[in-house]
C-alpha cells in the first residue's frame, strides 16, 4: 500500500485549457457589470484610517454579495 503525499498549501493550482475557456467565457459575459462594480468601488470614498467611511465601500460589496444570494455580516475590526 502506498500514500499520496497531500497536496502542499502553497502549490500552484493546475488549470487545464478546457476550464480555463470556460473561466473566460463566464468572466467575458459579465465583464460590462465586473467593470461597473470595480468604478463603484474604486470611485467610493473610504480611507482606511476613518472606519465611518468605508461604509459606502462595504455597503457596495454587501448588495452586490446580496445580489447573487449570499449574506452578509459586517464585524467591525478594533482600530477600523
Amino acid at each position: 500500500m502506498t500514500a499520496t503525499p497531500a497536496p502542499s498549501p502553497t502549490a500552484t493550482p493546475v488549470v487545464t485549457p478546457a476550464v480555463a475557456e470556460v473561466v473566460l467565457a463566464f468572466t467575458r459575459g459579465r465583464q460590462p457589470a465586473m467593470l461597473d462594480l470595480l468604478r463603484a468601488l474604486v470611485e467610493a470614498e473610504s480611507p482606511s484610517t476613518e472606519p465611518g467611511t468605508q461604509r459606502a465601500v462595504l455597503d457596495l460589496l454587501a448588495d452586490e454579495l446580496h445580489r447573487l444570494g449570499y449574506a452578509t455580516q459586517i464585524v467591525p475590526g478594533r482600530a477600523t
